[in-house]
């Protein structure tokens, strides 16, 4: 059973682990439920070996209302190194004009070009149609895609968008277009998690479309995945419209963000350490071992988000 209290800034999610080994104690499933959803989107899985060490996925998702839509400040990155050119950079040239025709009226957008630089095309935030987003647009246009790409500067300017005169109360996403290689700088361990810190303190959701000859995933995918964001891969046989249409709403999706996380004692380690942000439109995973003996009691796992 799960049961979710919700205020205007703060929620507690209770799972209830109520386990029991299967028959020969080689595995055990736990699934959470809610009484007006008997197959609720949260479950634990796992795997336990005879000597009591057990392996589990926590597949978690928010089992509350999705909030209303609320303005959104979007910055897209855009790359224009070499490795953009030709129909991959025709396919997302169209994909961003599309998203940002999918975009409400409240909401704003910052537009930066980001090879060895980022370089800022609008000014400030504006909105997602009219005569300064058109100008950029045409900016971005006659730039000629050249060398490599700086991805810790493309992410950190991204932010220092913010800093330029965004409004707190708006939910706040990045958007990046590209194939996520950072040959110009590289991007060691602990780079990436500063910069992972830095957006989920300012709670700010990382979005990718990966296009290119060729996208690093595994960046990309560890952005999106500790920051509320999504990953959208190039797919041959869709159409740039759909790809942008899709990216308007992976742009505007709400995250839940927690504070806190208070396993059961059964629990020996979890990764990642930090509880990852929650989305309503795919599942956030952890990993981690337990103890099966001490999973047999009834004990909870208590987060806290905002």
């Amino acid at each position: 059973m799960s049961l979710v209290r919700q205020s205007l800034k703060a929620c507690l999610a209770w799972l209830l682990f109520a386990a029991a080994v299967s028959t020969g104690g080689r595995s055990l499933t736990i699934a959470a439920e809610t009484p007006s959803s008997p197959k609720a989107a949260t479950s634990f899985e796992s795997y336990a070996e005879a000597d009591g060490r057990g392996f589990f996925a926590l597949k978690l998702a928010p089992e509350i209302a999705q909030p209303t839509n609320q303005p959104h400040d979007v910055v897209v990155l855009f790359d224009t190194s070499a490795s953009q050119m030709g129909v991959y950079r025709d396919k997302a040239f169209e994909a961003l004009r599309t998203m940002l025709s999918g975009l409400s009226a409240d909401d704003r957008v910052a537009l930066l070009a980001v090879d060895v630089q980022a370089v800022k095309l609008t000014p400030a935030f504006t909105t997602a149609t009219g005569g300064a987003i058109n100008q950029a647009l045409a900016a971005l246009a006659r730039r000629v895609p050249l060398g490599s790409t700086d991805m810790p500067a493309a992410l950190n300017g991204a932010l220092a968008a913010w800093s330029d005169g965004g409004d707190s109360p708006r939910a706040r996403s990045v958007v990046y277009v590209g194939d996520g290689f950072s040959i110009a700088s590289l991007v060691p361990v602990e780079t990436l998690r500063g910069i992972v810190e830095r957006y989920r303190n300012s709670r700010v959701s990382f979005s990718s479309y990966g296009i290119g000859p060729r996208v690093n995933a595994e960046l990309l995918g560890a952005l999106a995945n500790h920051t509320g964001g999504m990953v959208v891969p190039d797919a041959e046989g869709t159409s740039a419209r759909q790809m942008g249409n899709y990216l308007a709403t992976v742009a505007r999706g709400s995250v839940i963000w927690p504070t806190s996380v208070t396993y059961p004692a059964a629990i020996r380690l979890a990764f990642p350490r930090q509880m990852p942000p929650l989305r309503f439109d795919r599942d956030s995973v952890v990993l981690g071992t337990f103890d099966t003996q001490a999973l047999a009691a009834h004990e909870s796992l208590a987060v806290r988000c905002v």
